[in-house]
């Protein structure tokens, strides 16, 4: 995680001695005030996402990771990873490209809940990415197209589970977790230490995540 985030920084200051981003520390600078007047964010998230578009992009694409490289290594902390196909810096590269992507494709104005709006984008997105996989990896192209070849119990309840996920009645962060502990075999210290938090944890977050499931199912 810290890797992650001194890439992002690093990179943003290399654009920034490069004089490629004028302006872009000052609008930084009023985004991490948490003092400063709500319409005072708003106008440096507007300038922030209108230099992104009207470039260039590729510099102007580290300031606006800057601006979200908290939010960002928060959510790699709390996406199960599914090694050794989809590993943290796969979460880490798609929650990049689905920012960046949720800047070009919405507003820049009005400003408010930016922030939110940028890192709930990607971080769907990143999730759909992690239950298609959880598909694939079942052995099922999409819920609507199953085969009926396995005859195998677990396979049965895991595609169950998986349209469940598809139609949004289970949390895909959920089904992750207990994916790689049930069908992979890791092990909550191993699943911990790969995700950078400690046992117990981890051991709290699966509790939620079974408990969850169940309030669902029974809904």
């Amino acid at each position: 995680m810290l890797r992650f985030s001194d890439q992002i920084h690093t990179a943003y200051l290399d654009a920034v001695h490069a004089g490629k981003l004028d302006g872009a520390p000052d609008l930084l600078e009023m985004l991490g005030d948490f003092n400063a007047r709500p319409e005072l964010h708003d106008l440096a998230w507007t300038a922030l996402l209108n230099g992104y578009k009207n470039g260039p992009r590729e510099a102007w694409a580290t300031a606006v990771l800057e601006a979200m490289r908290v939010d960002l290594v928060v959510a790699i902390a709390s996406m199960p990873a599914l090694p050794p196909i989809i590993g943290h810096d796969d979460i880490a590269q798609a929650l990049i490209v689905e920012t960046l992507a949720a800047v070009s494709d919405g507003p820049t104005y009005p400003a408010h809940w930016t922030r939110h709006r940028l890192i709930t984008r990607a971080t769907t997105a990143v999730e759909r990415l992690l239950a298609d996989e959880v598909r694939r990896l079942s052995g099922q192209a999409s819920p609507a197209t199953q085969q009926p070849e396995s005859d195998s119990e677990a396979a049965r309840s895991l595609r169950e589970v998986l349209v469940d996920v598809e139609a949004g009645r289970l949390p895909a962060r959920a089904v992750t977790l207990l994916y790689r502990q049930e069908v992979l075999g890791e092990s909550l210290r191993e699943i911990a230490a790969d995700l950078g938090v400690s046992a117990d944890a981890i051991r709290k977050r699966r509790d939620r995540s079974v408990d969850e499931i169940r309030r669902r199912l029974a809904a």
